[in-house]
């Protein structure tokens, strides 16, 4: 299990700052294509987002999604509470959906 909140910055941050976080990197592992857009996202102030239990990539998981694109997603996680960690460490604010 990987620690949700090693090396994240809110994004009040600066653009650099930001792409030089474990989550940015895995995000651009991850899904290279949505990366310029997940950054993007995630440097609005008081980013909005929620959770989205799934299943689609064949195992349980807690998707963060974005309250204006909701079927992007920020990040996922097996574990809620890694989820909520995530978006605490990056302000991004939690809504339901």
């Amino acid at each position: 299990m990987r620690n949700p909140l090693t090396k994240v910055a809110p994004a009040s941050n600066t653009r650099a700052q930001l792409e030089n976080t474990d989550w940015a990197r895995r995000f651009k592992v991850d899904a290279p294509a949505s990366y310029r857009q997940g950054i993007d996202l995630a440097m609005q102030p008081g980013l909005r987002v929620f959770f989205r239990h799934t299943d689609k990539n064949g195992e349980p998981m807690w998707a963060i999604c974005v309250e204006e694109a909701p079927d992007f997603w920020m990040d996922a996680f097996e574990k809620r509470l890694e989820a909520v960690a995530l978006c605490k460490a990056m302000g991004w604010r939690v809504v339901r959906a």
